[in-house]
């Protein structure tokens, strides 16, 4: 949400994003921007390598030579992938070994967006995201207009207009960025016309592509961040007086979008959102994923305590039945997947992500963490890019709020990291 903290603050934890200094320009402004442009791809590769691998670690090596904010913070992320990836060795039911090498790459990428990342590298990858998001959302209008004659996707009794997919491979990862992209564009752009206009956009396709995932997960990041929001607010009367008014104005932008949209679209969009809570006998989708967490479940029963091995949760098809051949290497719940691919050894992973997404509900990233995380019970997204940028840049968060703590109690442990956390917050660290 687009509300604004005292400035002090406000700098080092970052939570609106105004300019990027003047002074930063050519490459050193293209790189951060690239990362986080191609984080909001989902399968641009290279040589099977994903391309925000390629550029995130162009990007490092480009600003190696700058102090690191934690002398361990290159580990922390590598470390808890490591047991899930080794799984590829140990497991029997291993179909995608590849999978390893892509998650332990994604996990080397997060790292060194934690360990390296400025105020305004950050800022610069997440206005490269709000790019694509937004680009992936004029295409899913243009889709649904008419003007491209491809990407539409038409279930019976689900739109009357059908599923755009925009630049994605499917409806549900437009309705994921497009729930990005909304987030993005009210809390990072400045009060105008313009930052309406993009935040229309991508909450158009939003809701247009009928991802109930998507759906699910940006009310309740939404609704985490308003409660956080309001309990740190108690005796600040303006903070919490902000919160409200823009939980209200999202409230009452939604019921007049709904009362003025088309009849049509309004029976379309009522089934599907009451779908969530009452399953509907043709509800195909809902039945194939009810049948998948069955077989996930029945995979767990049958693994030991190191799981099947990385890629062994994609051998449950989609209505749910063990297919011995599938390609697949990733199953729909992210969790059950984990558990499935790794058993106990997932758990640090696990708990990596919880505690990210939680700790850090009220930054930019760390909203967009759980809207993920959320998302991810029901649609898979855990070996795209997005989440990994997120999950860096909300750890370089909750460090520079830590230094930030470090610095206002003015109890510094060593001189030399004293020193280093004045550098920190005299960089406006991110969010």
């Amino acid at each position: 949400m687009g509300f604004s903290a005292p400035t002090p603050l406000r700098h080092v934890l970052w939570r609106e994003l105004p300019e990027p200094s003047v002074g930063r320009r050519g490459p050193i402004r293209l790189m951060p921007w690239l990362v986080g442009a191609t984080a909001g791809l989902v399968s641009v590769q290279f040589q099977n390598v994903n391309a925000f691998t390629f550029v995130t670690v162009i990007w490092f090596i480009s600003v190696i030579r700058r102090p690191s904010r934690h002398r361990n913070s290159l580990f922390l992320v590598p470390l808890c992938v490591l047991p899930v990836a080794a799984t590829v060795v140990t497991g029997d039911l291993v179909s995608n070994p590849l999978l390893a090498v892509q998650l332990l790459a994604f996990a080397a990428n997060a790292a060194m967006i934690y360990a390296k990342s400025t105020e305004d590298d950050s800022r610069l990858m997440l206005r490269g995201l709000l790019h694509v998001c937004t680009i992936g959302a004029i295409v899913g209008l243009l889709q649904v207009t008419g003007a491209l004659d491809y990407g539409v996707w038409h279930y019976p009794g689900v739109s009357y207009f059908g599923r755009p997919s925009g630049i994605y491979p499917e409806p549900d990862w437009l309705g994921m960025f497009g729930g990005i992209g909304a987030l993005l564009a009210w809390r990072t752009m400045k009060l105008s016309t313009g930052r309406y206009i993009v935040l229309a956009i991508n909450l158009s396709v939003f809701i247009l592509a009928y991802a109930r995932a998507a759906w699910v997960g940006l009310v309740f990041a939404i609704a985490m961040y308003a409660l956080v929001s309001l309990y740190r607010a108690r005796g600040g009367e303006g903070r919490r007086g902000r919160v409200v008014q823009g939980v209200v104005f999202l409230g009452v932008l939604s019921a007049l979008t709904f009362a003025f949209a088309p009849p049509s679209f309004q029976t379309d969009l009522a089934s599907r959102a009451s779908s969530i809570v009452v399953r509907q006998p043709d509800d195909i989708s809902s039945q194939a994923r009810t049948r998948q967490y069955d077989g996930l479940v029945r995979l767990i029963a049958s693994a030991p305590w190191y799981g099947h091995g990385i890629s062994a949760s994609g051998r449950v098809g989609v209505w749910g039945a063990y297919d011995q051949n599938s390609s697949n290497g990733v199953g729909t719940n992210w969790i059950l997947c984990l558990w499935v691919d790794a058993g106990f050894l997932a758990i640090p992973l696990i708990g990596l992500f919880l505690f990210s997404a939680l700790r850090g509900t009220r930054t930019l990233p760390g909203q967009i963490l759980l809207f993920l995380i959320i998302n991810n019970f029901f649609s898979n997204s855990t070996f795209f890019p997005i989440i990994w940028l997120v999950l860096g840049l909300t750890l370089a968060n909750l460090k520079a709020q830590a230094l930030k703590a470090r610095i206002d109690r003015r109890e510094p442990n060593e001189g030399e990291e004293w020193s280093h956390c004045q550098n920190e917050v005299g960089l406006n660290m991110p969010i």
